[in-house]
C-alpha cells in the first residue's frame, strides 16, 4: 500500500485517461473506507471494554450528584452502546442494519439534549465562579500589588509586545485568533453597551458572509448560550440538582460576604463546576462512541466485518466472562496499537487522495452519479468519525448547504444583538462586564484590524481608571501569554 501511495504521489495525473483516474479514485476511496472502518472498530473495542468494566464493577457515574431517573437514563444508553457493538458481529440483513443506524441517530439526538443542558449549566456555573474569584482577588491585588506604581510606559511596553506578536502571527490565523481571544478574556472590560453591540454586529456580519445558512443559525444559538444559557434550551428542566446549585448562588450579594465566606462558597462552587464539566465530557465521549458506531454500521453496506474483528470480539467476550484486569490491560494495549497504526495510514493517504479528487473534479468525473455517491458515502463516515465535539445533528448534516443571504444574516445577527441587549438590562454591572467580555473573546477576530484592537486595549488598561493592583495583575497575565507564544515559536 505504501509503495502504491508513493507511486501516486510521483504520478503525473494529467497524463492519465479518464478511465485510469476514475479507477484510481475508486480504489483509493475504498481503501479510505476500509481504514475508517478499522479505526472505528478499534476505538469502539477499547471504549466498550472500559464501559463494560465500569458497569460490572458498579463504578459508572458514582461520582455525580444525579437523581435515580437521570442516572438510569444514562446507564441505559451505555448498556445500549455495548449491545449494539455486540450486534455488529452478528449476521444482519440490510433492513436490520438500517434500523440499527436509525436507532443510533435517535439515541444520539436524545443524548445531545443531555449534553447541551449540561453545557448550559457549566457556562452559568463558570460565571458565578468567575465573579466570586474576582471579589476574592480584588483583596489580594490590593495587598500584593497595591504599592506597585504602573505608569504609561509599562502599559505601552506591553501593547508594543502584543503588536509585535500579532504582526508575526498574521499568517497563522489559528494562533492570531487564539492570542486575541486569550488577551480579551483577562483584561478589564471597558466598552459602552452601544459600542460593544456595534462591534459584535459588524464582526459577525463580516465573519459569516458567504457561509452556509445552517452553520450560521447554529453558531448564533451557541453565542446566545455563551452570553446567557438560562433562557436557552432545556435549562432548568434537566439535572435538577445542578440547576438548584446554580440558583443557590445566583442571587448572593457578594459585597455583603466576608472574605472567609467568599472563599468557603467558592470552594463549593468550584467542586460543582468541575463535576458538571466532568459529566459533560463523559456524555460527549458517549456521543463520540455513538458517532463511531454509526460509522461502523454504515460501512457494512460496502464492506463486511473482517475475520480479525471476530478474533478480537472473541477476546472481548472472554473478558466479559472472566473480568480479568490483566486481560483487559493487554487487550486495550493491542487494540490501541492497531488504532494508532490505522490512523497514521489514513493521515498518510489524505494528500494523495485529495490530489486525485481534485483531478477528478477538474475533469467532471466526480459528477458521475455512482462515483459521486461512493465518495460522498465515505465522507459521511468520516464526518461521523471526526465529530469529536459531539455536534448537533442538524449542524453536522444540514438539510441544505445554501449560502446565507445578506438580509437573513443581518436578521440573525440583529436577533442575537437584541437578545444580548434584553439580558444586559437585568444584570448587575460586574456580571454584565464578565458576560460581554467572554462573548467578545469567543468571537473570531472582533474589531476591524490590529489598530482598533490595540486602541481598545489601551483604553481598557487606562491607569487613571483601573486600580494599580488589577493593572499589575493583568499586565503580568498578558506578558505570560506573550512569553508562552514566543517560546512555542522558538521551538518550531
Amino acid at each position: 500500500m505504501e509503495q502504491r501511495q508513493n507511486s501516486i504521489e510521483r504520478l503525473n495525473l494529467e497524463t492519465l485517461s479518464n478511465d485510469e483516474v476514475e479507477r484510481i479514485l475508486l480504489d483509493m476511496n475504498e481503501e479510505q473506507l476500509s481504514i475508517i472502518r478499522d479505526m472505528a472498530y478499534h476505538y469502539l473495542f477499547n471504549n466498550t471494554l472500559e464501559i463494560l468494566n465500569l458497569l460490572k464493577n458498579q463504578k459508572l457515574l458514582t461520582e455525580f450528584a444525579l437523581e435515580t431517573g437521570e442516572k438510569e437514563k444514562i446507564l441505559k444508553v451505555c448498556k445500549g452502546v455495548i449491545e449494539l457493538f455486540k450486534d455488529y458481529h452478528t449476521k444482519l440483513s440490510d433492513e436490520d442494519r438500517k434500523d440499527k443506524i436509525d436507532f443510533l441517530i435517535g439515541l444520539r439526538k436524545k443524548l445531545y439534549d443531555l449534553y447541551i443542558a449540561l453545557y448550559g449549566y457549566e457556562i452559568e456555573k463558570s460565571y458565578i465562579k468567575e465573579m466570586y474569584e474576582y471579589e476574592i482577588m480584588k483583596e489580594s491585588w490590593s495587598k500584593s500589588y497595591g504599592h506597585i506604581r504602573v505608569d504609561k510606559r509599562d502599559i505601552d511596553q506591553v501593547i508594543n509586545r502584543i503588536q509585535y506578536l500579532l504582526n508575526k502571527k498574521k499568517v497563522n490565523q489559528f494562533a492570531f485568533v487564539d492570542i486575541v481571544s486569550n488577551i480579551l478574556s483577562i483584561i478589564p472590560f471597558r466598552l459602552s453597551k452601544h459600542k460593544y453591540l456595534d462591534v459584535v454586529k459588524a464582526t459577525l456580519v463580516r465573519n459569516f458572509m458567504g457561509q452556509p445558512v445552517s452553520l450560521v443559525e447554529n453558531q448564533m444559538e451557541i453565542y446566545k448560550m455563551i452570553f446567557n444559557s438560562r433562557l436557552v434550551g432545556s435549562f432548568g428542566v434537566l439535572f435538577d440538582n445542578y440547576f438548584t446549585q446554580i440558583q443557590k448562588y445566583n442571587t448572593v450579594n457578594l459585597k455583603e460576604k466576608s472574605q472567609d465566606g467568599l472563599e468557603a462558597d467558592l470552594k463549593e462552587i468550584t467542586k460543582i463546576y468541575f463535576e458538571i464539566n466532568k459529566l459533560r465530557f463523559f456524555i460527549q465521549n458517549i456521543g463520540v462512541i455513538i458517532n463511531r458506531l454509526i460509522a461502523l454500521y454504515l460501512s457494512l453496506e460496502k464492506i463486511p466485518a473482517t475475520n480479525e474483528f471476530n478474533n478480537f470480539f472473541n477476546r472481548w467476550k472472554q473478558f466479559e466472562d472472566e473480568m480479568d484486569e490483566k486481560l483487559l490491560e493487554s487487550l486495550l494495549k493491542i487494540s490501541d496499537e492497531k488504532w494508532a497504526k490505522k490512523e497514521k495510514e489514513l493521515l498518510d493517504k489524505v494528500q494523495p487522495f485529495e490530489k486525485v479528487v481534485q483531478e477528478a473534479i477538474k475533469r467532471g468525473i466526480i459528477q458521475d452519479n455512482i462515483i459521486d455517491k461512493d465518495v460522498k458515502y465515505t465522507r459521511e463516515l468520516l464526518l461521523y468519525y471526526n465529530d469529536i465535539n459531539f455536534t448537533k445533528y442538524e449542524a453536522l448534516f444540514p438539510a441544505s448547504h445554501e449560502i446565507i443571504e445578506k438580509d437573513y444574516l443581518e436578521h440573525l445577527v440583529d436577533n442575537l444583538v437584541q437578545y444580548i441587549d434584553r439580558n444586559i438590562q437585568n444584570m448587575g454591572s460586574l456580571e454584565r462586564k464578565f458576560r460581554m467580555r467572554r462573548l467578545l473573546a469567543s468571537i473570531e477576530l472582533p474589531f476591524k484590524d490590529i489598530g482598533e484592537f490595540l486602541s481598545f486595549l489601551k483604553y481598557s488598561l487606562d491607569d487613571k481608571i483601573v486600580s494599580s493592583g488589577e493593572l499589575v495583575f493583568c499586565l503580568g497575565e498578558i506578558n505570560q501569554i506573550i512569553d508562552t507564544y514566543e517560546q512555542l515559536s522558538e521551538r518550531h
